[in-house]
Protein backbone atom coordinates (compact mmCIF):
# COMPACT_ATOMS: atom_id res chain seq x y z
CA UNK A 1 0.00 0.00 0.00
CA UNK A 2 1.27 3.11 -1.19
CA UNK A 3 1.42 6.07 1.23
CA UNK A 4 -1.35 8.13 -0.64
CA UNK A 5 -3.38 4.92 -0.61
CA UNK A 6 -3.31 4.52 3.49
CA UNK A 7 -3.63 8.36 3.94
CA UNK A 8 -6.73 8.31 1.83
CA UNK A 9 -8.07 5.10 4.22
CA UNK A 10 -6.62 7.35 7.43
CA UNK A 11 -8.72 10.56 6.21
CA UNK A 12 -11.92 8.42 4.90
CA UNK A 13 -11.52 6.66 8.73
CA UNK A 14 -11.79 9.98 10.37
CA UNK A 15 -14.55 11.33 7.85
CA UNK A 16 -16.55 8.40 8.96
CA UNK A 17 -16.51 8.79 12.70
CA UNK A 18 -17.39 12.43 11.95
CA UNK A 19 -20.61 11.14 10.18
CA UNK A 20 -20.92 8.48 13.03
CA UNK A 21 -20.84 10.53 16.33
CA UNK A 22 -21.39 14.07 15.05
CA UNK A 23 -20.89 16.60 18.02
CA UNK A 24 -19.96 13.72 20.35
CA UNK A 25 -17.28 14.11 22.72
CA UNK A 26 -16.41 10.31 21.72
CA UNK A 27 -15.38 11.77 18.12
CA UNK A 28 -11.75 11.74 18.35
CA UNK A 29 -11.06 8.79 20.94
CA UNK A 30 -13.86 6.54 23.08
CA UNK A 31 -12.13 8.34 25.95
CA UNK A 32 -13.60 10.82 27.06
CA UNK A 33 -12.57 11.32 30.64
CA UNK A 34 -8.85 11.95 28.56
CA UNK A 35 -10.11 14.41 25.95
CA UNK A 36 -11.13 16.36 29.59
CA UNK A 37 -7.51 16.18 30.85
CA UNK A 38 -5.98 17.02 27.46
CA UNK A 39 -8.13 20.04 27.27
CA UNK A 40 -7.08 21.11 31.04
CA UNK A 41 -3.20 20.75 29.93
CA UNK A 42 -3.49 22.98 27.05
CA UNK A 43 -4.93 25.16 28.98
CA UNK A 44 -2.45 25.67 31.43
CA UNK A 45 0.21 25.27 28.71
CA UNK A 46 -1.43 28.29 27.20
CA UNK A 47 -1.81 30.38 30.11
CA UNK A 48 2.03 30.09 31.13
CA UNK A 49 2.72 31.59 27.87
CA UNK A 50 1.16 35.09 29.07
CA UNK A 51 0.00 35.99 25.83
CA UNK A 52 -0.78 39.40 24.92
CA UNK A 53 -4.35 40.09 23.80
CA UNK A 54 -4.95 39.92 20.16
CA UNK A 55 -2.46 36.50 20.07
CA UNK A 56 -3.38 34.43 17.20
CA UNK A 57 -3.28 30.18 18.32
CA UNK A 58 -3.24 27.78 15.16
CA UNK A 59 -5.33 24.47 16.61
CA UNK A 60 -3.80 21.83 13.54
CA UNK A 61 -5.66 18.79 13.29
CA UNK A 62 -9.04 20.43 15.68
CA UNK A 63 -11.53 17.57 14.03
CA UNK A 64 -14.61 18.02 15.31
CA UNK A 65 -13.55 21.62 17.14
CA UNK A 66 -14.11 20.14 20.83
CA UNK A 67 -10.79 21.34 22.04
CA UNK A 68 -10.49 24.44 20.23
CA UNK A 69 -14.15 25.86 21.79
CA UNK A 70 -13.36 24.86 25.17
CA UNK A 71 -9.81 26.26 25.22
CA UNK A 72 -11.45 29.56 23.22
CA UNK A 73 -13.95 29.92 25.88
CA UNK A 74 -11.03 29.98 27.96
CA UNK A 75 -8.85 33.05 26.75
CA UNK A 76 -11.76 35.71 25.12
CA UNK A 77 -8.79 37.80 24.58
CA UNK A 78 -6.94 35.73 21.96
CA UNK A 79 -7.59 34.41 18.33
CA UNK A 80 -8.09 31.13 17.94
CA UNK A 81 -8.50 29.18 14.31
CA UNK A 82 -8.70 25.49 14.39
CA UNK A 83 -8.08 23.52 11.11
CA UNK A 84 -8.55 19.63 9.92
CA UNK A 85 -7.91 18.15 6.70
CA UNK A 86 -11.57 16.04 6.95
CA UNK A 87 -13.81 18.59 5.77
CA UNK A 88 -16.68 16.11 7.41
CA UNK A 89 -15.04 17.52 11.15
CA UNK A 90 -14.99 20.89 10.16
CA UNK A 91 -18.49 20.94 9.38
CA UNK A 92 -18.95 19.18 12.97
CA UNK A 93 -16.57 22.19 14.44
CA UNK A 94 -18.52 24.90 12.79
CA UNK A 95 -21.57 23.25 13.97
CA UNK A 96 -20.50 23.26 17.79
CA UNK A 97 -19.52 26.67 17.54
CA UNK A 98 -23.02 27.32 16.21
CA UNK A 99 -24.82 25.38 18.80
CA UNK A 100 -23.46 24.70 21.70
CA UNK A 101 -20.82 28.40 21.78
CA UNK A 102 -23.21 31.00 20.05
CA UNK A 103 -21.31 34.30 22.02
CA UNK A 104 -17.82 32.75 21.03
CA UNK A 105 -16.53 35.42 18.56
CA UNK A 106 -12.55 34.30 19.12
CA UNK A 107 -12.42 31.46 16.89
CA UNK A 108 -12.82 29.82 12.70
CA UNK A 109 -12.50 26.69 11.16
CA UNK A 110 -11.22 26.07 8.09
CA UNK A 111 -10.24 22.82 5.41
CA UNK A 112 -6.56 22.68 5.42
CA UNK A 113 -3.90 19.90 5.83
CA UNK A 114 -0.82 21.02 7.81
CA UNK A 115 1.10 18.90 4.60
CA UNK A 116 0.06 21.81 2.74
CA UNK A 117 2.12 24.69 1.37
CA UNK A 118 2.21 27.23 4.51
CA UNK A 119 0.24 30.65 3.90
CA UNK A 120 1.61 34.43 5.18
CA UNK A 121 -0.73 33.95 8.17
CA UNK A 122 1.76 34.01 11.55
CA UNK A 123 1.03 32.68 14.95
CA UNK A 124 1.97 33.07 18.55
CA UNK A 125 1.56 29.17 19.38
CA UNK A 126 0.19 26.12 17.53
CA UNK A 127 -1.04 23.18 18.90
CA UNK A 128 -1.35 19.82 18.14
CA UNK A 129 -3.40 16.74 19.90
CA UNK A 130 -3.20 13.43 18.07
CA UNK A 131 -2.86 14.94 15.19
CA UNK A 132 0.74 14.14 14.00
CA UNK A 133 0.37 10.58 14.85
CA UNK A 134 -2.04 10.06 11.83
CA UNK A 135 0.68 10.76 9.28
CA UNK A 136 1.82 7.69 7.50
CA UNK A 137 5.35 8.29 7.87
CA UNK A 138 8.03 9.70 10.29
CA UNK A 139 9.21 12.07 7.12
CA UNK A 140 5.60 13.05 6.94
CA UNK A 141 5.38 13.83 10.86
CA UNK A 142 8.91 16.08 10.62
CA UNK A 143 7.63 18.04 7.28
CA UNK A 144 4.46 18.56 9.53
CA UNK A 145 6.37 20.07 12.24
CA UNK A 146 8.97 22.19 10.01
CA UNK A 147 5.66 23.65 9.02
CA UNK A 148 4.51 24.11 12.14
CA UNK A 149 7.37 26.43 12.68
CA UNK A 150 6.49 27.92 9.66
CA UNK A 151 3.63 29.25 10.60
CA UNK A 152 4.61 30.04 14.02
CA UNK A 153 6.36 33.97 14.60
CA UNK A 154 10.00 33.76 15.70
CA UNK A 155 10.16 32.53 19.39
CA UNK A 156 6.47 31.39 19.35
CA UNK A 157 5.54 28.10 20.78
CA UNK A 158 4.10 24.67 19.92
CA UNK A 159 2.44 22.67 22.25
CA UNK A 160 1.47 19.18 21.06
CA UNK A 161 -0.43 16.58 22.74
CA UNK A 162 1.16 13.03 20.70
CA UNK A 163 1.64 9.18 21.37
CA UNK A 164 5.11 8.03 21.67
CA UNK A 165 6.36 4.28 21.30
CA UNK A 166 8.66 3.88 24.25
CA UNK A 167 5.61 4.84 27.03
CA UNK A 168 3.50 2.71 24.85
CA UNK A 169 5.78 -0.42 25.46
CA UNK A 170 6.24 0.42 29.32
CA UNK A 171 2.45 0.41 29.83
CA UNK A 172 2.20 -3.42 27.80
CA UNK A 173 4.92 -4.39 29.98
CA UNK A 174 2.67 -3.82 32.90
CA UNK A 175 -0.25 -5.48 31.55
CA UNK A 176 1.82 -8.45 30.32
CA UNK A 177 3.00 -8.85 34.12
CA UNK A 178 -0.52 -8.98 35.03
CA UNK A 179 -1.48 -11.32 32.14
CA UNK A 180 -3.09 -8.69 30.15
CA UNK A 181 -2.97 -8.21 26.57
CA UNK A 182 -0.97 -5.75 24.72
CA UNK A 183 -2.78 -2.27 23.79
CA UNK A 184 -1.55 -2.31 19.98
CA UNK A 185 -0.98 0.73 18.05
CA UNK A 186 -4.26 1.27 15.73
CA UNK A 187 -3.44 1.07 12.45
CA UNK A 188 -4.21 4.67 11.33
CA UNK A 189 -1.39 5.85 14.16
CA UNK A 190 2.28 6.27 14.05
CA UNK A 191 3.86 7.00 17.20
CA UNK A 192 7.05 8.60 17.63
CA UNK A 193 10.28 7.91 19.23
CA UNK A 194 11.81 10.97 21.54
CA UNK A 195 15.65 10.63 20.89
CA UNK A 196 14.38 10.36 16.78
CA UNK A 197 11.95 13.01 17.36
CA UNK A 198 14.39 15.62 19.20
CA UNK A 199 17.09 15.22 16.88
CA UNK A 200 15.04 16.08 14.34
CA UNK A 201 13.34 19.22 15.26
CA UNK A 202 16.39 20.57 16.89
CA UNK A 203 17.16 22.59 13.77
CA UNK A 204 13.67 24.67 14.43
CA UNK A 205 12.79 24.41 17.91
CA UNK A 206 14.65 25.12 21.06
CA UNK A 207 13.68 24.60 24.84
CA UNK A 208 12.16 20.90 23.93
CA UNK A 209 10.20 19.50 26.60
CA UNK A 210 8.05 16.15 26.65
CA UNK A 211 6.37 15.63 29.98
CA UNK A 212 4.13 12.82 31.28
CA UNK A 213 0.92 13.89 32.47
CA UNK A 214 -1.24 11.27 31.86
CA UNK A 215 0.76 7.96 33.35
CA UNK A 216 -1.17 7.82 36.45
CA UNK A 217 -4.65 8.07 34.76
CA UNK A 218 -2.96 5.04 32.30
CA UNK A 219 -1.50 2.89 35.77
CA UNK A 220 -5.41 3.82 36.60
CA UNK A 221 -7.59 3.17 33.61
CA UNK A 222 -5.39 0.15 31.15
CA UNK A 223 -3.82 -1.37 34.18
CA UNK A 224 -5.33 -1.16 37.57
CA UNK A 225 -9.60 -1.08 36.25
CA UNK A 226 -8.32 -3.09 33.35
CA UNK A 227 -7.19 -6.19 35.49
CA UNK A 228 -10.67 -5.68 37.71
CA UNK A 229 -12.69 -6.10 34.30
CA UNK A 230 -10.71 -9.13 33.12
CA UNK A 231 -11.12 -10.70 36.72
CA UNK A 232 -14.94 -10.03 36.41
CA UNK A 233 -15.08 -10.60 32.55
CA UNK A 234 -16.75 -7.42 31.74
CA UNK A 235 -16.02 -4.73 29.02
CA UNK A 236 -14.29 -1.72 30.42
CA UNK A 237 -16.76 1.09 30.60
CA UNK A 238 -15.16 4.64 29.72
CA UNK A 239 -17.67 6.30 31.96
CA UNK A 240 -16.68 4.15 35.31
CA UNK A 241 -15.62 5.95 38.22
CA UNK A 242 -12.03 4.63 38.15
CA UNK A 243 -11.67 6.88 35.08
CA UNK A 244 -12.67 9.67 37.01
CA UNK A 245 -10.28 8.34 40.21
CA UNK A 246 -7.49 8.12 37.43
CA UNK A 247 -8.20 12.05 36.54
CA UNK A 248 -6.99 13.25 39.90
CA UNK A 249 -4.43 10.90 41.23
CA UNK A 250 -0.90 13.42 40.24
CA UNK A 251 1.15 11.71 37.58
CA UNK A 252 3.53 9.12 38.16
CA UNK A 253 6.33 6.99 35.97
CA UNK A 254 6.03 6.75 32.25
CA UNK A 255 3.23 4.78 31.43
CA UNK A 256 1.16 6.62 29.14
CA UNK A 257 2.02 6.73 25.41
CA UNK A 258 0.42 10.17 25.27
CA UNK A 259 2.39 12.80 26.07
CA UNK A 260 2.96 16.65 25.57
CA UNK A 261 5.53 18.31 23.79
CA UNK A 262 6.42 22.11 24.40
CA UNK A 263 8.84 23.67 22.18
CA UNK A 264 10.16 27.28 20.79
CA UNK A 265 10.65 28.25 17.51
CA UNK A 266 14.35 29.05 16.74
CA UNK A 267 14.42 33.03 15.26
CA UNK A 268 14.68 32.54 11.35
Amino acid sequence: MTDLGKENLIKEYWNNRAEEFKSSPAATTNDVCLRELEVAELIKSIRKLNLPPGSKILDVGCGDGFSTLRIAAHFPELNFTGMDYCDKMIVNACTNLVSNYPTLRNVSFKVRSILEEVGTERYSAVLSCRCLINLTSFLEQIESLNNIASYLVDNGTYIGIENFIDENNNLNSLRLALGLKDIPVRWHNLFFNEHQLRISIMPMFYGIYISDFLSSYYLITRVIYSKICNILNKEPDYLHWMHKLGMIIPSVGRYCPVRLITATRRCK
